[in-house]
């Protein structure tokens, strides 16, 4: 059976469902090499959970050294490992600010050992200096995974072999979603919004960290022009952080306050199943990434801005008036026009919609899917996309 390395920064919970397929998975002998997270708190995946504790042996922890407490730079014991271990495949997270996996590679290549990145490959608004760097960095590797079809097309642009380059997309929790998806289509907003006082009305969520660059004062305001222009909606935002109050405030200065709810953060699925499945459309002023891919998954549309070179790879999720759509970056007045037409005026039913939402997520943003991606690679196929 094969070895398999895949080193990466940290443990991040959202991909437990994708470690736990590859860790039992029956064709390759996986290995994981992480650190820890130090910088954004992010949850990490249960090594304790019942169908991963049995793998320990293939769980290896390093250790991350960060530069200013902020960028990882180094991951101590991953040079020996991969000087001293036998293994046939290395999938690296493609990031270049981490000294070790430019050594590790190196040296992984003159073992005989296949190599391939795992990044979101070349953005297209680098400075020269910082694109020059990563697509040296880049070349070091025989193939590579990427979030995206636009990723892709920006490293065939800058001369990598199409036929090297596979797209893989991101996960959530998808057997949870599945878990919870129909039993949350059933409930009704009186029964899931308790907390407005007019409940029936068409009600926009969001969901993640209440920080500045997620630019949630545009949503408050955008609510606000919508209450002048005589469409009323609810506002729903789970999720902490450092806006929150002045987000609250801005509300209430508006008047508004009575129709935007500050849930606060939730970590129940099943309770966030229904929150999401609920509203009639997700909205991220700022750049949307896994937000979008949690809301499809339980079938509620997405809207976001239509700079893609500021956006996220999950925006390429959207198809745009099928299952969400854009408005022009850092303008309020053409979010609250897009919303107008999607809450007031789309033609499509709330079940069309959800189907919509759906088949993007089953048939590409779930851990089966970049499974195949990643079996694929590894026996050198030609790439799916």
């Amino acid at each position: 059976m094969k070895n398999i390395y895949i080193i990466t920064n940290i443990a991040s919970h959202y991909r437990s469902s994708l470690w736990e397929k590859l860790l039992n998975n029956r064709k390759y002998n996986f290995n994981f090499f992480f650190g820890k997270d130090l910088v954004f708190g992010i949850k990490e995946i249960n090594f304790n959970d019942k169908n991963i504790k049995f793998r320990q042996s293939q769980i290896h922890k390093l250790t991350n050294v960060y530069f200013k407490d902020k960028i990882i730079i180094w991951q101590k014991g991953i040079i020996k490992k991969c000087l001293t271990s036998q293994v046939d495949t290395a999938i690296i997270l493609g990031d270049s600010w981490i000294i070790s996996n430019w050594i590790i590679a190196i040296i992984l290549r003159l073992k005989g050992v296949k190599v391939i990145f795992w990044s979101h490959g070349i953005y297209g608004n680098e400075p020269k200096i910082k694109k020059w760097i990563r697509i040296l960095f880049y070349k070091l590797a025989h193939e590579h995974l990427l979030y995206e079809r636009r990723g892709k097309r920006q490293m065939v642009i800058n001369g990598f072999k199409e036929c090297k380059l596979h797209v893989i997309f991101n996960s959530l929790n998808y057997e949870a979603n599945l878990m919870y998806r129909k039993a949350a289509e059933k409930f009704s907003k009186t029964e899931i919004y308790p907390f407005f006082p007019t409940p029936e009305l068409p009600t926009i969520i969001f969901i993640g960290r209440l920080t500045e660059v997620k630019k949630l004062n545009y949503l408050i305001e955008a609510v606000n022009q919508l209450n002048i222009q005589k469409y009323l909606v609810n506002l729903l935002i789970i999720g902490e952080g450092g806006q929150r109050k002045k987000l609250i405030g801005l509300a209430k200065e508006y008047g508004i306050d009575n129709q935007c709810h500050f849930y606060g953060p939730c970590y129940s699925e099943k309770i966030l199943s229904s929150l999401i499945s609920t509203a009639d459309l997700c909205v991220s002023p700022g750049n949307v990434g896994l937000t979008g891919i949690h809301s499809m998954s339980y079938g509620t549309p997405v809207l976001t801005h239509n700079n893609f070179i500021n956006q996220m790879p999950e925006v390429e999720a959207i198809i745009e008036g099928k299952n969400g759509c854009f408005f022009s970056e850092n303008d309020i007045s053409s979010m609250v026009s897009q919303l107008i037409n999607w809450l007031f005026y789309n033609k499509l039913t709330r079940d069309e919609i959800r189907s919509n939402c759906y088949n993007i997520i089953d048939n590409y943003y779930n851990p089966n899917y970049q499974v195949k991606v990643i079996e694929n690679i590894i026996e050198d196929k030609q790439p799916f996309l």
